[in-house]
């Protein structure tokens, strides 16, 4: 198991919301071998560092604003860097529920 998995966890468990905890842990082993190959490309892995250093600075401010903003930012990096390594999977629905992700759940269909 990488270290980085290991930080993760202790992140996601201490939100204290092991359900969602447990998703994102099964949806990171799920998709680790996708993610390598996207890793693998040029710029990603200081991408993601920068990506996870907002993270880090969030938590360490205890801002729960900046701190969902973070994780949501890095959360759409990694739809769109997936999205881009298989472009003829996803579709309209899936579309549209991002950009409510993206907008807060704000806008139509947003119940």
């Amino acid at each position: 198991m990488p270290c980085l998995l290991y930080d993760l966890l202790t992140i996601y468990y201490a939100s204290s919301n092991r359900l969602l905890a447990e998703f994102v842990v099964d949806l990171y082993t799920y998709t680790l071998d996708h993610r390598r190959i996207v890793m693998g490309r040029p710029g990603a892995i200081e991408k993601s560092l920068e990506d996870h250093r907002f993270i880090v600075n969030a938590l360490k401010m205890r801002n729960p604003e900046a701190i969902s903003a973070a994780f949501a930012n890095h959360i759409l990096r990694i739809h769109d860097t997936s999205r881009a390594l298989d472009p003829g999977r996803g579709g309209a629905a899936k579309t549209r529920r991002l950009r409510l992700f993206r907008n807060g759940g704000t806008g139509p269909g947003s119940a």
